[in-house]
């Protein structure tokens, strides 16, 4: 799928980066301009530069086909931790997939009513508790669904 025919819209974009801001500003971490969450994947990660960009992930690695413009396949990166940031020696998101991947597992969950991505403490559309969905979350997940 080309980029042209699958285009990260500007809701989604804005989807995705409240919901990193949202998870850096609940481990502590200062939410500045770009959003970025190397630093919360990694310590180590470095300081941040440029804007903030949006990072195609796939579930699994596989050469040649771009993840859907989805929110759970889209993570928040400064340009300095992108391919941009390759100047400064390496590249940090290619060097970090599978934490990466762990990230967007861990903080995407979708809503057990009416299917939005829940941000923060309520479903922003019907406004079912996250604990509520959280739940539900955890239990379909121990039990194999």
């Amino acid at each position: 799928m080309s980029r042209r025919s699958d285009p990260v819209t500007p809701e989604v974009r804005i989807l995705v980066l409240q919901r990193d801001q949202h998870e850096m500003a609940r481990v502590g971490l200062a939410v500045l301009t770009p959003t970025c969450v190397a630093p919360l994947i990694d310590p180590d990660a470095g300081p941040c530069a440029g804007r903030s960009t949006l990072d195609h992930l796939k579930e699994e690695p596989r050469m040649g086909v771009r993840a859907t413009s989805v929110p759970e396949h889209l993570v928040s990166l400064c340009q300095g931790h992108t391919e941009d940031g390759m100047k400064a020696g390496h590249i940090w998101n290619t060097s970090h997939r599978p934490e990466l991947r762990e990230y967007l597992v861990r903080v995407n969950h979708r809503c057990t009513r009416c299917h939005a991505l829940v941000i923060g403490p309520r479903c922003g559309f019907c406004g079912l508790p996250a604990t509520s969905n959280e739940a539900t979350e955890k239990g379909r997940r121990s039990s194999g669904h």
